[in-house]
């Protein structure tokens, strides 16, 4: 068993995760960012204009030009407005880029369990090779939907409609371009289908359903879905963790973001993560939640 300590323990390195590591890590802290990297996102993703604030505030408004990652939309066929397609891929990576020139300390593992011990948290982590220990005053839920660190804290996740997706056509394409390009949407029995393209010339299209059930086919959770509580006595959840949304509302990464940003605050700030900023946070959350819904 390896002992090591850090001031946060950031467990996922998704756009929540990526982020609120490299702004803890640009304020001081001693940041371990844990992430299994057995699963890495190569779908696309539609970055809404309701984000551009956020991204200007964290300074990441740049990746949006680069042609690896994004493309640009018009907008989708029932709503005009201009926002990205982005390849999560080379997006999420490029997060983590950033949080380890920070200062973050990226590690490859699966947390087996979280306790608590004197002056915070005691993480186990399994490696390819051994099991080590890190011990953290503070951890950060930004597992995804979910939501490991949180529910093994006391949190309950409340799920609002159970949604799955599933990607059911796949063209690599060949041509990449920076033309911009709409995002369709259409009615489907039991759901809807949406079609997205790639700065690399890819096409996908997902459909969404509500009648999914495992060993259908290859599918991902899309369920909506926000915790009893978001935080508590010594952690925080971020992203997807917190609260996630059906697809059609194009807030995943927007989520991700403002949620790194409000949660960093919170640590931060002079009271910390007391009973005050914690009952906050979670109150801001379920608005949010609702107000999407």
């Amino acid at each position: 068993m390896d002992a090591k300590s850090a001031d946060v323990v950031v467990v996922g390195g998704g756009p929540a995760g990526a982020t609120v590591a490299r702004l803890l890590a640009l304020q001081g802290r001693r940041v371990t960012l844990i992430d299994a990297c057995n699963r890495r996102l190569d779908r696309l993703e539609v970055l809404s204009p309701s984000s551009l604030p956020v991204l200007e505030t964290l300074g990441l408004t740049e990746l949006l030009s680069d042609a690896v990652v994004a493309r640009p939309c018009a907008g989708s066929r029932r709503r005009n407005g201009r926002s990205g397609q982005l390849d999560r891929l080379q997006f999420d990576a490029r997060l983590r880029d950033l949080a380890t020139q920070a200062g973050t300390l990226f590690e490859i593992g699966r947390v087996r369990t979280v306790e608590r011990i004197q002056g915070g948290f005691g993480i186990v982590v399994d490696r390819k090779t051994h099991t080590s220990t890190i011990e953290a005053s503070l951890v950060v839920d930004a597992s995804g939907r979910p939501s490991f660190l949180a529910r093994r804290l006391g949190a309950t996740k409340l799920v609002s409609e159970k949604l799955a997706a599933e990607r059911c056509l796949l063209d690599p394409g060949y041509e990449p371009s920076k033309a911009p390009v709409w995002l369709d949407f259409e009615d489907c029995e039991n759901g809807w289908i949406y079609g997205i393209h790639g700065p690399d010339g890819r096409q996908e299209r997902w459909r969404v359903r509500r009648d999914a059930v495992r060993g259908m086919g290859p599918w991902v959770n899309a369920s909506s879905s926000r915790l009893s509580r978001a935080a508590g006595n010594g952690w925080i959840a971020v992203g997807d963790a917190a609260l996630a949304f059906d697809p059609i509302a194009s807030q995943g990464l927007p989520n991700a973001f403002s949620t790194a940003l409000v949660a960093t605050g919170a640590i931060v700030s002079p009271l910390g993560l007391v009973e005050e900023t914690v009952a906050f946070y979670t109150q801001a959350i379920i608005a949010t939640f609702l107000n999407s819904e």
